[in-house]
């Protein structure tokens, strides 16, 4: 829209160049598409998320209208689309695990203080900044780049805000961008419009506005009880600053005013990134700032009730921890996948809740580093490779245990998930097969290809763990695997996680 407005450039040419332009994106990245579509699927790699080895269905299917209705074949945790079994859709409007949906869904807990900080300043910028340019010549450029950033912004937030399927608080990433060019542009153009009337009434009350929008947010963690206050008291003199200046004329006091301003309104957006960069890492999840307050959101997963505060990861080593977005130990005894115990979803063995994001969508909050170190599962019989999403750190037996894997098997180990294959393998060094892809619900290997491996001596061991087994329509070939393992070879327990041999002879 933008290059087509204000392309200097007669209408012919401006279409013409925008057929080739996207004419040159669908020739440099569709050969790679093509490529999967016309191999054989016999000699390409499985492709990873899809059900029938498909590219296409992968990016038009799971992760394409998928996300935005919620039916996503093989998915872990079903959206609001999802018309199958497993787990209830949550309250409100769609989303179902994923949260609630609707405008103020990036505003709201977790969701608010990844992204939201400025968001006000952002989408006044858009109108602000085409009041001040009216009626400019076509190719203005501060016109186009408002149509750019701003049909960015709105168009990524309205997809974001309503999407029902999976959707995590680190996707809003994509929103900086445009936020941050839309924040600039508008405070440019009120320091433009300076000395027109409706700026000095609009500023101060942006101004106002963004500061106890921030107050409020800061507001949702305990971590440094001052920094909100001193967020609203800064804003606040900065925007008595602005509109005094504009009272009484005074251009010295607006710029004291200016810098007043961008540091209330930089201040928590600030503080969240410094938190952020000084702690240490690991799994998936990674999320910005400190722990939102117990309760102070109001929910769990879904919007049901009793959340508990986000700041560690389900299954991170933590009292009642189960594996965040993985199936749970009662689940695991229901699909027949050897060395689950426990309760109900969302308990462990003992009756305790699992730990879940005040923001209405689950907790799978990146481990923090602390003294002891990452663990990657809680003790008691649960798997400590890292779950769906937690990225734990194997216990030093199970990693020793793999080292002394001999050379001559393409692959120390095997077990249900890339995450938890990942953690294994990265703490060992020694290759070891993720049995159905990402969530454990591809067809792939299939039974009999990982009967075959067995038979050719390429996998040492099979280590037991809590993905898998047909989930929201997906492939249960890694739940048939599990149970001719347990059927057919003998369990052994290390340091609390069930383990196979299976280059050893079948047991009777």
């Amino acid at each position: 829209m933008a290059f087509l407005l204000a392309s200097p450039t007669d209408m012919v040419r401006r279409i013409l160049d925008a057929l080739a332009a996207i004419a040159s994106m669908i020739v440099t990245a569709g050969w790679w598409v093509l490529l999967t579509v016309v191999v054989p699927a016999g000699d390409r790699p499985y492709i990873g998320g899809s059900q029938r080895n498909s590219f296409l269905e992968l990016t038009f299917g799971y992760n394409g209208f998928g996300r935005l209705t919620g039916s996503e074949e093989g998915s872990v945790i079903p959206g609001h689309g999802h018309k199958g079994g497993g787990m209830p859709a949550g309250g409100g409007r769609g989303g179902g695990m994923w949260g609630q949906t609707g405008l103020n869904r990036l505003f709201s807990g977790e969701f608010g203080t990844q992204i939201s900080w400025l968001a006000p300043l952002a989408f006044a910028g858009i109108v602000i900044s085409l009041l001040v340019i009216g009626r400019a010549v076509r190719t203005d450029v501060r016109r186009a780049s408002v149509i750019a950033f701003g049909g960015w912004l709105i168009a990524t937030w309205l997809v974001f805000s309503f999407m029902a399927g999976i959707f995590h608080q680190y996707y809003t990433v994509a929103l900086a961008p445009a936020l941050a060019a839309m924040v600039a542009m508008g405070a440019f153009s009120l320091w433009i419009a300076r000395d027109k009337l409706w700026a000095r009434i609009v500023t101060p009350i942006l101004i106002v506005f963004t500061a106890f929008w921030d107050f409020s947010l800061a507001g949702r963690s305990q971590w440094l009880p001052w920094l909100k206050w001193a967020i609203l008291i800064i804003g606040l003199m900065g925007a008595l600053g602005f509109a005094l200046a504009g009272l009484l004329r005074i251009r010295q006091l607006a710029l004291v005013a200016l810098i007043l301003s961008v540091i209330g309104l930089m201040a928590g957006s600030a503080a969240w990134a410094l938190y952020t960069v000084s702690q240490g890492h690991m799994g998936s999840i990674v999320l910005a700032g400190p722990s939102l307050s117990l309760g102070r959101m109001g929910g769990g997963p879904g919007g049901m009730p009793g959340g508990a505060p986000s700041g560690g990861q389900p299954g991170n080593g933590q009292p009642g921890g189960g594996q965040a977005g993985g199936m749970a130990p009662g689940n695991m005894q229901k699909q027949g996948i050897p060395g689950g115990g426990g309760g109900p979803m969302g308990q462990d063995s003992s009756g305790s809740q699992e730990e879940s994001s005040t923001s209405g969508a689950p907790s799978m909050r990146s481990q923090r580093r602390g003294k002891s170190g990452f663990h990657g599962g809680s003790e008691g019989g649960r798997i400590k490779g890292g779950g769906l999403l937690g990225g734990g750190r194997s216990s030093s037996k199970i990693v020793v245990m793999l080292e002394k894997s001999s050379d001559s098997h393409r692959w120390a180990a095997a077990t249900t998930g890339f995450q938890q294959a990942a953690g294994y393998q990265l703490a060992s060094q020694k290759p070891v097969m993720a049995i159905g892809g990402f969530n454990g619900s591809d067809p792939y290997p299939s039974l009999e290809q990982f009967k075959q491996y067995v038979k050719d001596k390429q996998i040492h061991y099979y280590i037991a763990g809590e993905m898998g087994g047909h989930q929201m329509g997906g492939s249960d070939t890694s739940v048939q695997i599990s149970q001719w393992v347990a059927k057919h070879y003998t369990a052994t327990t290390v340091d609390g996680v069930t383990v196979y041999d299976v280059s050893q002879q079948q047991a009777s």
